[in-house]
């Protein structure tokens, strides 16, 4: 790689105004649109070929629920990238600057960012709650039913409007080293719902659930925290992963309890490869305790000793397949 590629590779804190939009897809909130800054770092590449009087480098942006609106800067990390349309900042991780001034509350609330809130309503809100608006909308959201015109649907729209965007930034700041785009942090959250980050805070190998997360790679993160090798968290990632992988690959709708248990340990075994290890780890008298924990309270939630795939939610929900007990002959 030459050296101006190695400096044009990346940029992060690249504080931005939003100018136009090139493409916007409502249905999955994927952003192309158009940027300037005064940010000397901007790769020549990726600048405009127009004069602006305002001698600001304007740029493309690619990315997921990406602001569109001149209301509030931007703050962008991503990656630089060549494309059939030129060079273009592929977004990783962005974040608002949202002015504190009257002034400011209004443009960002006005903006239509915020689904449930237009510009008369912002007004309200603001000559309500001045410059504690945002701490309101964060921690006390059901005052703003004082506010003429807020019913309580309304207020649900608010709340999940302004949760969603929050969260999806808590989430990307969460997964940092997993490297994740937008794109899946808008999947994991669309599984897990708005408790998503607190979800995967209390228990990461959750991530398994999720395509493009195997075991390997979530527990050659979380192993750098946490190295209990038998906890129940890690042995319930292998688990998920173990039944997810056998559904995916295979087109299994269950797994014997048997199969499930040793599958299970030879994901958990820690410095074998899956084919030498499998010898020494079955020689062993039993199993660890808290694998077959895992599989028992699996095949306890089974019903005549068969399980039909679940149409509920929850860790096994969508479609996701349990070890069931084989019929005795």
């Amino acid at each position: 790689m030459h050296d101006s590629e190695q400096e044009h590779s990346g940029i992060t804190g690249c504080r931005v105004t939003y100018e136009s939009t090139i493409f916007y897809n409502e249905a999955n909130k994927f952003s192309i649109i158009v940027v300037k800054t005064s940010d000397p770092r901007i790769p020549p590449q990726a600048c405009s070929g127009r004069y602006y009087g305002d001698r600001m480098l304007r740029f493309t942006a690619v990315g997921y629920e990406l602001p569109r609106t001149k209301a509030v800067e931007l703050e962008l990390d991503g990656e630089w990238v060549e494309s059939k349309y030129g060079y273009q900042l592929q977004v990783e991780q962005w974040q608002e600057i949202v002015p504190q001034t009257a002034d400011g509350l209004l443009a960002y609330l006005g903006s239509g960012l915020i689904r449930g809130i237009g510009p008369k309503t912002a007004e309200d809100i603001v000559a309500t709650f001045g410059p504690d608006t945002l701490n309101i909308l964060d921690n006390e959201p059901e005052k703003l039913l004082q506010i003429r015109g807020i019913t309580e649907s309304k207020l649900k729209d608010i709340e999940e409007s302004y949760a969603e965007s929050r969260v999806l930034r808590n989430l990307m700041s969460l997964l940092g080293p997993f490297k994740i785009t937008p794109a899946t942090a808008l999947k994991i959250y669309q599984n897990f719902g708005p408790a998503c980050v607190d979800i995967l805070k209390k228990c990461p190998y959750d991530l398994c659930q999720i395509s493009g997360f195997g075991f390997k790679r979530v527990d050659g993160i979380v192993r750098k925290t946490d190295n209990r090798l038998h906890s129940a968290e890690r042995i319930k990632g292998a688990v998920l992963y173990t039944l997810e992988d056998a559904r995916s690959k295979s087109g299994h709708l269950f797994l014997p309890s048997e199969d499930l248990v040793k599958e299970t340990l030879l994901w958990t075994a820690q410095r074998r490869s899956r084919r030498r290890g499998a010898s020494k780890i079955f020689t062993a008298r039993k199993p660890p305790s808290v694998v077959l924990k895992m599989c028992r309270s699996s095949r306890r939630s089974a019903k005549k000793g068969r399980q039909r795939l679940s149409s509920s939610t929850g860790p096994f929900g969508n479609g996701s397949i349990r070890s069931v007990r084989p019929r005795k002959k």
